[in-house]
């Protein structure tokens, strides 16, 4: 009986060794398929580079605002998706090595790398974050990406991502500036009033924010 409770205690100790090297593998695997290591909100600037130009966004206390190439603030949707999206890319697929068998590089420009479709950079407290983007994998759509910081050899692989940054990055002053006519915070507003006319009669639609939402109050002929 002791020898049977031993060889389960040991095979119990076993399997909860297997289990948590199984959890550490994985842990890391994914810690190295991410291509940032930080969040969104750590974010300060983001320097944007594609055939439309450069354009420099900025984080402010109320949000992003564009100032390059003019000073103007920023889609309050199109500048965070962007920073969002590009933060939590995946290294989907190794492509190339940073060094082939005769130790040299190979040519970058059979992935769109050699002269690439977008320059995005991150700038953090700890420095500026650059990622090269190429064109799309004609297969799959991901899309080839490099890391140009050259702060390890890895930095030096040409490996695919989500071909849906194309969409986050392929974008000129009029995506990225707020086209808002009035721009404000709609959680902030407690009443507004509509005044109007349908075929010729006129109206003035007023409507209150309530307990369960805005509540309108018709009233026409005024």
């Amino acid at each position: 009986l002791t020898l049977t409770l031993g060889l389960a205690g040991g095979l119990f100790l076993f399997m909860r060794w297997q289990e948590t090297r199984r959890v550490e593998r994985e842990r890391a695997e994914a810690q190295d398929a991410v291509v940032f290591d930080f969040a969104p909100s750590a974010v300060l600037e983001v320097v944007l580079e594609n055939q439309n130009g450069r354009f420099v966004m900025k984080r402010e206390s109320e949000g992003w605002t564009v100032v390059e190439p003019r000073a103007l603030p920023a889609d309050p949707e199109t500048v965070p998706g962007m920073v969002s999206f590009t933060t939590r890319l995946q290294r989907l697929k190794t492509v190339v090595s940073p060094y082939g068998e005769d130790g040299t590089q190979p040519s970058l420009d059979v992935f769109g790398l050699g002269a690439p479709m977008f320059i995005v950079t991150l700038v953090t407290v700890d420095g500026e974050h650059t990622l090269k983007v190429g064109v799309k994998n004609a297969f799959d759509g991901n899309a080839y990406a490099r890391l140009p910081n050259a702060k390890s050899p890895r930095d030096l692989e040409v490996f695919q991502v989500d071909g849906a940054l194309h969409f986050h990055l392929d974008k000129d002053l009029f995506d990225l500036r707020d086209k808002r006519l009035v721009p404000f915070d709609p959680a902030k507003v407690d009443r507004f009033t509509a005044v109007g006319s349908s075929q010729g009669e006129a109206f003035r639609l007023v409507a209150e924010r309530g307990p369960a939402g805005f509540v309108t109050q018709p009233k026409t002929g005024e």
